[in-house]
């Protein structure tokens, strides 16, 4: 007996129970599963972040407005108008015998221009706000002025004079009647109210296209009120 006895203890372990086997595998198919779900979560979370990208953002339309070229498109508003005048200078014969018989000193000129007045606003007084919350953008357009005034010189034509003996006309003369008949034109122009107010009317017209077009491409509707 006792022979059978040392021949049971030294009988090697049995093998583990398929209990044991199959609680093992369960335990580690739950924690694979863990793994997954946590690495899941880990990556919707960089997605989610990397939605937020600030280079990203840099390049997303802005709804803010920029009317900093006011300024320059209130210069093509400006108007050319041409004149087609006739400068005429006179002068009285000499008070002497030679004037008394020849006429001499008396003198009549004629000449024919083109002129070219120039009408716009001073762009460097025009003023426009933001929109506002009903959308509503203010613009101050000064009144039109006289900008310039100048003489065509290539529509100058070969003056009409009529003279006395021993009188001709002078290049000077010539150029005093050019310089008079600017400052008249310029007189003329300043006088036609009517020329000055389409000056301002085309301004106000041309900025209020561009302030409505500058809306409609951030996706708005403006209306523009002028002061």
């Amino acid at each position: 007996m006792k022979d059978a006895a040392k021949s049971r203890d030294k009988t090697p372990n049995k093998a583990p129970s398929i209990f044991g086997v199959v609680v093992t595998v369960v335990l580690v198919a739950v924690a694979i599963v863990v793994c997954t779900l946590g690495f899941a979560g880990s990556s919707k979370a960089g997605v989610g972040a990397g939605n937020q990208n600030p280079a990203a953002s840099e390049f997303a339309p802005s709804n803010t407005p920029d009317f900093s070229d006011v300024q320059s498109i209130s210069q093509l508003a400006t108007l050319k108008c041409y004149y087609h005048n006739v400068a005429h200078a006179e002068t009285e014969q000499q008070d002497n015998p030679l004037g008394w018989v020849f006429h001499s000193g008396y003198k009549k000129v004629w000449l024919e221009y083109d002129g070219i007045v120039t009408v716009g606003v001073d762009a460097s007084q025009i003023t426009i706000s933001q929109p506002d919350a009903n959308n509503v953008v203010m613009v101050h357009v000064p009144d039109a002025t006289i900008q310039s005034v100048q003489i065509d010189y290539d529509s100058l034509g070969d003056p009409i004079t009529d003279t006395g003996m021993f009188t001709n006309v002078t290049d000077d003369e010539k150029t005093q009647m050019l310089v008079g008949a600017q400052n008249d034109m310029r007189d003329t122009a300043e006088q036609n109210s009517s020329l000055k107010q389409q000056g301002t009317d085309r301004a106000k017209d041309l900025i209020r296209e561009w302030v409505e077009n500058t809306g409609s491409q951030v996706g708005q509707t403006y209306t523009v009120r002028f002061n």
